[in-house]
């Protein structure tokens, strides 16, 4: 049976796996999430009321069985084969990045820029410091543009160093 939204229900939407990280779509208001798939098939979804995402049945573009596509949503983006263990996100709103998500990777060990769909244009992702501070947790933009990414390599699946769990502050240089 497929879920239609009712007024006081407390059942937003379903079929999440391992969700991580909520970020709001500045100005537009739409809502993304990062998701952990099984062991691949990360996956960055745009949340809409009363949707099914699809776990246990599906994962990242997978089709459903007994399931119409109709009743599953699939993701805006996802790993395929690849681990990203997506974590914090957020939507950055000034200078060049401004409208791109940025989201923490933890077994990816790397910070992932998302372009959302825009128009014609299909999303987007790529990968940034790519191995530099081992896993990351989050992130998020500071009222005068700073970037700040979290790492978390002290919970017993990175390789902690002497300076591990740090905040690492990214000034952009807008010039």
């Amino acid at each position: 049976m497929l879920f239609t939204e009712r007024p006081g229900s407390a059942v937003y939407s379903w079929g999440h796996r391992n969700p991580q990280g909520l970020a709001w779509q500045t100005g537009s208001g739409v809502l993304y999430s990062s998701e952990h798939g099984q062991s691949n098939h990360d996956e960055i979804n745009i949340i809409k009321a009363g949707v099914n995402y699809g776990w246990p049945l599906i994962e990242g573009d997978e089709a459903g069985s007994g399931q119409s596509e109709a009743e599953l949503e699939q993701p805006l983006l996802h790993s395929w084969e690849e681990t990203w263990a997506p974590s914090g996100m957020a939507f950055i709103t000034q200078g060049p990045l401004a409208g791109q998500l940025l989201v923490a990777s933890l077994r990816g060990e790397m910070l992932l820029r998302v372009s959302p769909e825009s128009g014609d244009q299909p999303a987007f992702v790529q990968e940034l410091f790519e191995e530099e501070w081992g896993r990351l947790r989050n992130v998020a933009e500071g009222p005068d543009g700073t970037l700040y990414v979290m790492t978390n390599n002290r919970d017993g699946r990175g390789n902690a160093g002497d300076a591990d769990d740090r905040l690492i502050a990214l000034k952009p240089n807008w010039e």
